[in-house]
């Protein structure tokens, strides 16, 4: 006879981030509804207690609890796990009733913290990534740093214009 034994698996959470705009705060349910730049739904919860989700520390930084968050028509970039039915924010990262300027096109490179696109206007633009940019790809949130894929990639940048220079903020690999 066969030895029985359990062996418990916690399955990691996949940390996940989406760009938008908030557009509703109900603290008494425990959720915010985002506006998201890729209409993937807007309602995301959130808990009160801080989550044991682990995510690259070097763009944790600088982002906000989602259980504080009340600033509707912030643009931020939401870091959550979860499918695309039930989804749990863990953190906020705000930038403002401003918020980003995006461009999309294909990806030319990246080398040495720099990122070049040649828009879908046919134009080559460059983009310095921020210390504290991360980039959605297929297997998850990254620190934008860390943001390696091949020429040819369709990409979609979120960025900010810090005296002339566009600083790429929020990277997402279509």
């Amino acid at each position: 006879m066969a030895g029985a034994g359990c062996l418990t698996l916690q399955a990691q959470q996949v940390v996940h981030a989406v760009s938008g705009v908030v557009t509703a705060v109900d603290p008494s349910k425990n959720q915010i509804t985002i506006k998201t730049n890729d209409d993937s739904g807007g309602d995301f919860r959130y808990q009160e207690q801080k989550t044991d989700i682990e995510f690259d520390k070097s763009f944790r930084e600088g982002t906000t609890q989602p259980d504080g968050f009340n600033k509707i028509g912030d643009h931020v970039v939401a870091y959550y796990f979860g499918d695309s039915v039930v989804r749990t924010i863990d953190a906020l990262k705000d930038f403002g009733p401003s918020g980003l300027k995006a461009d999309s096109g294909t990806l030319l490179k990246v080398k040495h913290h720099v990122l070049t696109l040649k828009t879908d206007a046919g134009v080559t633009e460059t983009f310095d990534i921020a210390k504290d940019a991360s980039a959605e790809t297929s297997q998850g949130v990254i620190s934008g740093l860390k943001f390696d894929a091949d020429a040819g990639t369709r990409v979609i940048v979120r960025y900010s214009d810090a005296n002339g220079q566009k600083q790429a903020e929020f990277i997402r690999a279509d």
